[in-house]
């Protein structure tokens, strides 16, 4: 190892030299004579305190690729980023790791939470899809009215973008955690429309805005009660304290926000 330090200057006439102390150890003596300050202002040299040798330190971990011995570097996407976008950033950096050290090291991805949360985001659209052909089927054939049951399944890709238009605001990352929430709100979202549909279907004009006005307004008051009364379930998860405390606030913060 090596440490400059300044050790002031030299004036001969109008020149000044700056002088600095080489710190280089070129031997395990020089390692053993390094001086060492102590708490009454003395110093002491490190052999008087420990016992200097040449060795390699006590492995603590150990990783293996398949049957080769490895390096494992574990990567995590800090506070308020999308770990699909550090997952995209870290296999770019690869890209320019293979390209100038590929003949000397192989790497390689072992686990990518990246392709999980693609996975499940492909899974929620999927389940989104279902429910809403699910919905619409069961609406049509209990209201025998097309118009009304596009109108049902329209709500859901509608809660979806409002609700991911606010993630970023509120804080809530895509991951596992905030995509489940989102599954679980989507599927309270269809009972609310579809109350309000069937009271105005079952009045004697259902097409007449000042009925479908009246019913929905005699409805918003059991509607809002029910859909408060789904929501505070859930209040517990935004104090729960430490790391579950963290992954279930995302939870919590999908389901109000697609509800």
């Amino acid at each position: 190892s090596a440490v400059e330090s300044p050790a002031g200057s030299i004036t001969e006439g109008e020149i000044e030299y700056l002088v600095k102390t080489d710190g280089r150890l070129r031997n395990m003596s020089d390692l053993r004579e390094i001086r060492v300050r102590t708490s009454n202002d003395n110093y002491v040299a490190l052999h008087d305190l420990c016992t200097v040798k040449k060795g390699l330190a006590d492995r603590r971990s150990f990783s293996l690729t398949g049957t080769e011995e490895s390096i494992l570097l574990s990567i995590r996407a800090r506070a308020g980023t999308s770990p699909v976008t550090a997952s995209k950033q870290v296999r770019a950096c690869m890209r320019e790791l293979e390209a100038n050290y590929g003949t000397m090291a192989l790497f390689s991805v072992v686990d990518d939470q990246a392709s999980l949360i693609g996975s499940s985001i492909i899974s929620l659209i999927i389940s989104s899809l279902i429910g809403m052909i699910v919905a619409f089927i069961v609406i049509f054939l209990f209201l025998r009215d097309l118009f009304a049951s596009g109108i049902l399944i329209a709500s859901i890709p509608l809660s979806i973008l409002s609700s991911l238009s606010i993630f970023s605001i509120v804080g809530v990352g895509i991951n596992v955690m905030s995509i489940g929430g989102l599954a679980v709100g989507i599927g309270m979202l269809v009972d609310s429309p579809a109350v309000i549909l069937e009271g105005i279907n079952a009045s004697s004009s259902p097409r007449d805005k000042r009925v479908i006005g009246d019913t929905t307004c005699r409805l918003s008051r059991s509607i809002l009660g029910t859909t408060l009364t789904g929501l505070i379930v859930f209040c517990p998860l935004f104090f729960l304290p430490g790391l579950i405390g963290a992954m279930f606030r995302e939870f919590a913060w999908a389901l109000t926000l697609s509800y």
